[in-house]
């Protein structure tokens, strides 16, 4: 089942889909997979973006260190990263998906957010009209690849080039969460 927000592009897929691994987008479409990390001390928070195919083919990533107020404004900038990447690359259309059930709740409804992630969910709102971007919540399983970027992101144990040269955890992770069944 998918509810619209009012009458804007920005959707959310509400029905729970084959939530054990990672699903493809449409054909010709792509999705972005985002997820934050938070230290256990501090405020300091990482950020992960994924960019896939219809095929489950890895395009494109980013992640990001930040410091966050709380958890939800992590998971919002995760959102709000994605979209602000999406739009970088000049891509309209895509699904967004994160593993932060209440934060897509924020981004597709008219509800007002929390004060510490109020400027970013509005800014994902906005972008998400004007480039027709989905948002979809899955679990974390499904989104497990962004989860172990960010997680090893905050550790710095993520490589420079991750990107052009994915480690092979990253790689094996990728194939494996990307077989469609």
């Amino acid at each position: 089942m998918v509810a619209l927000a009012d009458s804007s592009h920005v959707s959310v897929i509400s029905a729970v889909q084959n939530c054990n691994r990672w699903t493809p987008p449409p054909r010709g479409m792509y999705k972005a997979n985002c997820d934050a990390s938070f230290a256990s001390k501090g405020k300091k928070t990482s950020l992960a973006v994924i960019l896939r195919d219809w095929t489950g083919q890895f395009i494109d990533g980013v992640v990001s260190t930040v410091h966050t107020s709380s958890v939800t404004q992590g998971e919002a900038r995760a959102i709000w990263l994605a979209c602000m990447f999406l739009q970088a690359l000049g891509l309209s259309n895509v699904q967004v998906e994160s593993d932060c059930k209440s934060v897509i709740d924020l981004c597709v409804s008219k509800l007002v957010p929390p004060w510490e992630c109020l400027a970013y969910v509005s800014d994902i709102r906005s972008m998400g009209q004007a480039s027709s971007f989905s948002f979809s919540w899955v679990p974390t399983i499904a989104n497990s690849v962004t989860h172990w970027l960010a997680s090893s992101k905050l550790q710095d144990v993520l490589p420079l080039d991750w990107i052009r040269n994915p480690p092979l955890y990253l790689r094996n992770l990728l194939v494996s969460n990307s077989l469609v069944t």
